[in-house]
């Protein structure tokens, strides 16, 4: 049911473009841009910095692990690093740091894994290989008859239990495969950049959260994701609804369908975030923000917001929760702190979405905003619906292309975030009126018609 993020996006962004294939194959490490996970340990001891999240799997540091969160030891549970497609792979060669490897004392303390089964996906190769029970890296290699690959899967089939805790830790994975595909350095590079940005915002989140800052943050700590809602029996998803029309009728379709699944009291800013995207944005003026509240999102647990890589790769949320707002400023959360100046001499919509402004050929982003707003009882305009794009240069395999990525925002009545909407997700908000906090919400995600709830985390005690 689900598509291919990577070769959806490719198809549309790099439709010219068909990788070269080398002479002979050749072995290249390869960085996962995110990495999925069946669990992992969630609780009020360990945010940010130190919460283990999967994606700490593909840093390079000893010091960070992923560490599951289901009961027991750990048999059963599953990592997936998503990689860029490689054709013509004959080979898969993975180095891993078993165990927590911060310090010897914790590598013996919690579990390790003792078998783990590889599987290369699409394909499903697969092989079962003993890990040693031993700090340091340890080789994996799966060969393969020629053919592509997207993501390789580990599974930990055994454990060696942990002295102290049942958790099971790993703490670093890289991959290597031999492919006659041509690749891009700077591409592989890029993506390990992303990961390195992300600790370092996990970091600054973590100062963020603390003091008296912290009281008037719109967004809690962390959220986690529920059980996907019912789906409604028929097959539908955005690429097949819009295989022709670009990201605008993407971003449509996706709320379209929100408005069939969501729960009623999304509905009034679903309507209008309908009639926005059906009426193409006519009624939206071209805006720079001016925010009261210059602080920037905090990475949070569990939300995620786009960025230019989603326009080639795809969206990269292994939490499950999307829509935070791209922008980036808190104001964007409340449009009573969001003030605007209309620009004169902004270039088409269009031009923006389609990449073809001048900015959207710089390295460094860019941001368009358009904006339709109401007065209030004292005349002053009020932001209803905002729509950003952002652009600039990404790096792709056949090197960097100039690539856009929007986003819609609705705001309720209260004048608070009440919908996201991008070209693939649209993400609903609950407010907690003490303190004025996102409590939760719904998701939808384009691709595989999943809808699921979340909500904000409630701490649990230390072990």
């Amino acid at each position: 049911m689900m598509r291919s993020m990577r070769i959806t996006t490719s198809l549309l962004l790099l439709a010219a473009a068909s990788p070269a294939l080398a002479a002979e194959p050749v072995e290249r490490r390869l960085h996962p841009a995110s990495v999925e996970a069946s669990s992992f340990l969630w609780n009020d001891f360990n945010k940010f910095q130190e919460n283990y999240h999967p994606n700490y799997l593909v840093d390079g540091d000893p010091k960070t692990a992923w560490v599951e969160g289901a009961k027991g030891a750990g048999a059963g549970e599953w990592v997936r690093l998503k990689l860029t497609p490689l054709e013509g792979a004959t080979n898969v060669r993975l180095k891993v740091r078993n165990g927590y490897q911060k310090s010897p004392g914790l590598f013996r303390a919690n579990a390790r894994a003792k078998t783990v089964t590889v599987k290369v996906l699409p394909g499903g190769a697969t092989r079962q290989v003993a890990l040693k029970d031993a700090e340091g890296w340890q080789d994996v290699a799966v060969a393969l008859p020629a053919q592509k690959v997207e993501a390789i899967e580990l599974r930990v089939d055994e454990v060696y239990a942990g002295t102290k805790y049942e958790d099971l830790c790993l703490s670093d994975v890289q991959v290597f495969v031999t492919a006659t595909t041509r690749d891009n350095p700077a591409f592989e590079k890029a993506k390990l950049e992303q990961i390195q940005k992300w600790k370092a915002e996990r970091l600054a989140a973590a100062k963020a959260f603390k003091g008296e800052a912290a009281k008037s943050m719109p967004v809690a700590a962390q959220y986690q994701r529920g059980d996907a809602l019912p789906d409604r029996g028929d097959e539908w998803d955005v690429w097949g609804v819009c295989e022709n029309g670009g990201q605008l009728c993407q971003m449509r379709a996706s709320v379209e369908r929100a408005r069939l699944r969501a729960s009623a009291r999304f509905h009034g800013a679903l309507d209008r975030a309908v009639a926005a995207a059906k009426g193409d944005f006519a009624a939206f003026v071209p805006v720079q923000l001016a925010p009261a509240d210059k602080r920037k999102v905090p990475e949070v647990d569990g939300l995620c917001a786009a960025n230019l890589w989603w326009a080639l790769e795809g969206p990269y949320c292994s939490e499950g929760v999307l829509g935070a707002p791209m922008d980036g400023q808190l104001s964007l959360y409340r449009a009573d702190t969001l003030g605007t100046l209309e620009v004169k001499d902004a270039p088409a919509l269009a031009d923006v979405i389609a990449a073809e402004a001048p900015a959207c050929k710089r390295s460094v982003a860019t941001n368009y905003a358009w904006a339709r707003g109401e007065k209030d009882a004292a005349g002053k305009t009020i932001v209803r619906e905002l729509l950003v794009v952002r652009c600039g240069l990404a790096e792709s395999r056949e090197g960097e292309v100039p690539v856009a990525e929007p986003q819609l925002l609705v705001y309720g009545d209260d004048g608070r975030l009440a919908a996201t909407a991008g070209r693939a997700y649209v993400t609903l908000f609950d407010w907690r009126d003490a303190p004025g906090r996102v409590s939760g919400g719904e998701t939808l995600y384009s691709w595989g018609d999943t809808f699921l709830p979340f909500r904000a985390f409630e701490p649990v005690a230390a072990r």
